[in-house]
């Protein structure tokens, strides 16, 4: 699951429902966003619904009956700093509710997506989305 739990209204089915899905003694990859005090305008334009902290997302997935054998971080501190920049930089742009960016957060070649000089770093650094 890459990219996908935080952009679900109900993660704990959600990750129950994969649960049940896997063939015993398979494995659950998972890639989400972190530290939910991160979550800002970054967030809501790729809608995204939270971000998750390793405390509330070892729970959920041991509450569904997953065992954890590895935590990994990637992206550190990379990431965290251009979503803090991204965020700065928007902080005062129209904000639509997490649940309507949802529905058409896939549409990323759109002019005007990111915002600003964003539109021109995706173009370069991500160009097949």
């Amino acid at each position: 699951m890459l990219n996908i739990l935080e952009n679900v209204l109900e993660d704990k089915k959600f990750i129950k429902k994969a649960f049940t899905l896997l063939p015993r003694e398979g494995y659950l990859i998972i890639a989400v966003p972190a530290n939910q005090k991160a979550f800002g305008f970054a967030d809501q334009n790729a809608g995204h619904l939270r971000r998750y902290d390793k405390r509330e997302l070892d729970n959920k997935l041991v509450q569904s009956g997953f065992l954890i054998d590895e935590w990994f971080s990637l992206g550190f501190p990379t990431n965290r700093t251009y979503t803090w920049l991204f965020n700065f930089l928007n902080k005062n742009k129209f904000k639509r509710s997490n649940r309507s960016q949802t529905l058409t957060s896939g549409i990323r070649n759109k002019k005007g997506y990111y915002g600003g000089i964003f539109d021109l770093a995706a173009k370069i650094f991500f160009p097949i989305l």
